[in-house]
């Protein structure tokens, strides 16, 4: 699913557009991502919902969590690549990428943030902006893990 900030006297509504539906407006097909473990950790559940479910949709094995503290309980170093937004309340994205390199270091972490400053923050494999493009987030996924793989296998 894709979706797009709209505004309805004043408050945000998601408008999503089936996996099929933006795959179809994007042309080529996107790199397979089928298997790969995603850990998605955001605050808004709305967000979270929608980025599991096309990531399922694309054949990736989701477990999706509402917080820093829940990702750590699910231990990180469990997955493939880490998907996390930078701004929650309590701890952020940016403490979840220092417990990551604390038990992974050679983990992918990709930060997606709805606040234009916080894009090129260190530390991270890619920055993705809000609302997340599919393709592009597919794409990140695929480049990170292959290239953690081939850098583990030299």
């Amino acid at each position: 699913m894709d979706y797009a900030a709209g505004s309805r006297t004043g408050s945000h509504k998601l408008k999503r557009m089936s996996v099929r539906e933006s795959r179809e407006s994007r042309g080529p097909a996107e790199p397979s991502i089928a298997g790969i473990r995603v850990l998605v950790v955001d605050d808004n559940r709305d967000a979270l919902e929608v980025i599991e479910e096309a990531l399922t949709d694309f054949g990736a094995q989701v477990t999706s969590v509402l917080s820093v503290d829940e990702a750590i309980r699910v231990d990180p170093s469990r997955f493939d690549v880490v998907l996390t937004d930078l701004s929650m309340p309590h701890r952020t994205g940016y403490d979840l990428l220092r417990v990551v390199r604390e038990r992974a270091p050679s983990l992918p972490v990709i930060a997606v943030t709805g606040h234009p400053q916080e894009r090129g923050a260190p530390g991270f494999a890619v920055h993705l902006s809000k609302p997340v493009d599919h393709g592009d987030l597919v794409r990140a996924i695929h480049r990170v893990v292959t290239d953690r793989k081939q850098s583990e296998s030299q």
